[in-house]
This record gives C-alpha cells, structure tokens and sequence, in this order.
C-alpha cells in the first residue's frame, strides 16, 4: 500500500472516532431530557391530584357537617312531640277520687281524707282500698265490693252499706251511727271501738268479727250472726236481739215481739 493510501485510511478512521461518539453522546442527553420531562410531568400530576383531593375531603367534611347540624333540630322537634305526649298523658289521666267518682272502680286505690258525702257508689269495687279518714256521710255504698277496705276513723254516718262486702275491712275508730248494714258480710271486720248507735245490723254476718269496745246503743241485732265474735267490752244497751245468734252459739231472742 502505498504511503498515501496509508494516510486516507487513518484520517478516515479518526474522521470516524470523532462524528460518532457525538452522535452516541447526544444520545443519551436526549433520554435524559426525555426522562426528567416525564418525571416532571408525572410530578406535576401527582401534585394536581394531591391538591384535588383535599377539596374533596373539604366538600365531604362540609356535608358530613351541614348534615350533622340538621340532625338536632330534627332530635329537639322528637323530644317537643314526646314532652307534648306526655304532657297530654299527665292531664287526662284522672285523680283516684275521680276514677271512683265515674267509674265506681277503684281498687286498691289510696283516698286518704276525701269527701264523698252524698255520693252514688252502689256496687261499687273499692276492695283493698284505702279510705282512713275520708267522709262518706249518707253516701250509696249498697251491694258495694269492700273488702280489705281500710275505713279506720271514717265518717259512715246514716251511709247505705245494705249487703255490702266488707269481709276483713278496717272499720276501728269509724263512725257508722245509723249506717245501713242490713245484710253486710262483716266477717273478721275490725269494728273495735267502732261507733254503731242506733245502727241497722239485721241480718248481718259478723262471724269472728272485732267488736270489742264497740258501742252499739239502740242498734238492730235482728238476725245477726255473732258466732266467734268479740263483743268485750260492747255496749249492747237498748240493742235488739231476736233470733240473734250470740258468740257462744247461743240464739237470743231477748227483744222479740
């Protein structure tokens, strides 16, 4: 080869080593621009996402809360319409006088101290209730439903209590002067010291019943069944007995015609 094929070659071959490692270098500088244009981009992007999702959160937490400030209008109007209820309840329910008083039905009711003067209580249910102190002067009691009653001290003057319930009642203290007993089931009724003047207790039965101290003046015994009674103490002046029978078994026909 001659001398100046010798040179072509080598200017060739630095020609060579000079054009490509530009072109290999420019290469990568465009990846990485490309690269660092995508990370932009996707940074860009992840921040634009970011700050929409606390808008949403905000508009969320603005409804959780406009809802959560209407929820106690919506409780205070529920807790109005119950107070209104039983505000309502409260008025129309009535006073045990008044129960008695309309529907002649009151067990176990408490009318401590009432006034039912004059009253219509026939075959009225009052068993079990409790009636110290109450005034029933020339009160109906006929035929009414009375036992267990508690009626210690209570004003029973000239009241009807014609077959009248009264088994196991409390009568002691009670004032029962020409009360209408004719009839009445008294049995084991407490009527210690218990006011009976001029009383009607025809028919009555008074088997076992408490009427020690008792003051029975001018009160009609006709008929009435004393067995097992208690009359310590009673006062039996001007009573009438005929065909009465005594505590003892024994029938007294004492004031008979």
């Amino acid at each position: 080869m001659k001398l100046r094929d010798w040179a072509a070659t080598i200017l060739l071959i630095l020609t060579s080593l000079l054009l490509f490692p530009q072109a290999n270098s420019s290469q990568p500088a465009s990846q990485a621009e490309a690269q660092s244009k995508s990370a932009s981009t996707s940074q860009s992007d992840t921040q634009s996402a970011g700050e929409s999702l606390p808008q949403s959160n905000s508009q969320s937490e603005s409804e959780s809360d406009t809802k959560g400030e209407s929820q106690p209008p919506s409780n205070s109007q529920a807790e109005s319409d119950a107070d209104a209820d039983a505000d309502g309840e409260t008025e129309s329910q009535p006073s045990p006088s008044e129960q008695l008083l309309t529907t002649k039905h009151c067990p176990g009711c408490d009318l401590q101290g009432g006034n039912f003067s004059e009253a219509e209580l026939s075959n009225a249910n009052l068993a079990n209730a409790d009636l110290q102190g109450t005034i029933l002067t020339s009160a109906n009691l006929a035929n009414a439903y009375l036992s267990g009653v508690n009626l210690e001290g209570t004003d029973l003057s000239l009241t009807n209590l014609f077959q009248a319930n009264l088994r196991f009642a409390n009568l002691r203290f009670a004032n029962l002067e020409g009360a209408d007993l004719g009839g009445a089931n008294l049995f084991r009724a407490n009527l210690r010291v218990a006011h009976l003047r001029n009383a009607n207790l025809k028919g009555a039965y008074l088997k076992s019943a408490d009427l020690s101290g008792s003051d029975q003046t001018g009160a009609n015994l006709e008929a009435a069944f004393l067995l097992g009674a208690d009359l310590t103490n009673a006062n039996l002046d001007k009573a009438i007995l005929c065909q009465t029978t005594m505590p003892d078994g024994i029938v007294s026909n004492r004031d008979c015609p």
